[in-house]
């Protein structure tokens, strides 16, 4: 997963989104975060189980990058803590797995999922407004702590199904919720950490893609600053798809394209080219055309937009499926793409001083 989002040009960091069941427990958050170092270059966040991981696993990214200091100054990994329970209450744990990041100046997401009808209020106005007195909590333990520690402020606001009481998290209300989560997090300054591209469709399809275009512009246009969940995850954040992995990361393109906006200056207007041209005329082959071709316009990679593409073309070449081209292209990711590895003395001294599996 790692190396295939190392190689997704739209997915700007990696959260660690599986945990390895087949090597004992104490082990498990030092091997997660050593096979992300070893195979991608792009910003790490994950989970802990122990305070003395925070330990290891920091001292692990200060051999790689040359420091602790180094490190401190411009950290590749953070965490993230889910320590509060809701409705308003701190788990006893994690919380002390929180305290170990904040005093070791670390960045660490503040992570509160409160889930309307089940552990918040019903409705979306009263589970934000216990989200927010929960991030409160948070932030104003971690400054106590250690005054001007990183942070994110992480509301993750979810709803419960009325019909059988289970995590609903393909409603557009979810969206909503999460992108008012910036909102909130900008009126007491503070940078966030919030969801978007969760879906409850069980595989790639439809139903995925709608549902997690929704949020995933909720959250773009509302000006989110850390979206994670948004690629790969199906059925509730319960399954992981590598081809769904390649779909997202084409919608998250066409989300940033979208916030991105429209940049209009003199030479963007072409007046004067427009009047050369003139009526009637081509802007085919002018340089103008050839200066802003590339990167004016965002270009899909899955499926094409050819108008020489007729429908029968496409039913009789049943390859250009969508989620046929997004397997093939995490299948040839995976297998050529060669993420930027640390130096095999680095990795043998990993790998020597944590045992690492």
């Amino acid at each position: 997963m790692a190396k295939l989002v190392d190689g997704l040009e739209n997915v700007h960091f990696y959260t660690i989104p599986c945990t390895a069941q087949d090597i004992p427990q104490e082990k498990r958050s030092i091997n997660e975060f050593y096979a992300a170092i070893t195979n991608t270059t792009k910003h790490i966040m994950g989970p802990v189980n122990t305070p003395h991981d925070v330990k290891d696993i920091m001292d692990m990214a200060s051999i790689v990058c040359g420091g602790e200091q180094k490190l401190k100054k411009k950290p590749f990994i953070s965490f993230v803590a889910s320590w509060m329970v809701s409705p308003l209450t701190f788990d006893p744990g994690v919380t002390e797995i929180l305290m170990e990041i904040v005093r070791r100046g670390m960045p660490v997401a503040l992570s509160s999922a409160p889930m309307a009808g089940a552990t918040s209020p019903v409705t979306m106005a009263g589970t934000l407004a216990q989200l927010h007195a929960e991030e409160l909590s948070g932030i104003v333990l971690s400054q106590l702590l250690k005054p001007g520690a990183p942070v994110l402020y992480g509301g993750i606001p979810g709803m419960a199904d009325m019909h059988n009481l289970s995590y609903k998290a393909g409603g557009v209300e979810f969206g909503f919720m999460n992108a008012a989560i910036s909102q909130l997090a900008t009126y007491i300054g503070v940078p966030n950490y919030c969801s978007a591209g969760i879906t409850d469709a069980k595989i790639p399809g439809m139903q995925a893609i709608y549902e997690k275009t929704f949020s995933i512009c909720q959250c773009a246009l509302a000006g989110a600053n850390y979206v994670h969940h948004a690629a790969g995850v199906l059925e509730s954040i319960l399954t992981l798809g590598y081809g769904q992995l390649v779909i997202d990361n084409e919608i998250i393109g066409m989300a940033m394209r979208m916030v991105k906006g429209m940049e209009v200056d003199a030479d963007r207007l072409g007046i004067d080219l427009i009047k050369e041209v003139g009526p009637g005329g081509s802007f085919f082959s002018s340089r103008h055309t050839r200066r802003y071709m590339r990167s004016e316009y965002f270009e899909p990679t899955l499926m094409p937009r050819s108008a020489r593409t007729s429908p029968e073309t496409l039913q009789e070449h049943r390859p250009l499926q969508v989620l046929h081209y997004a397997r093939e292209k995490a299948r040839e990711i995976i297998e050529r793409h060669q993420a930027l590895a640390i130096s095999q003395e680095i990795d043998a001294t990993i790998r020597r001083r944590y045992e690492l599996s």
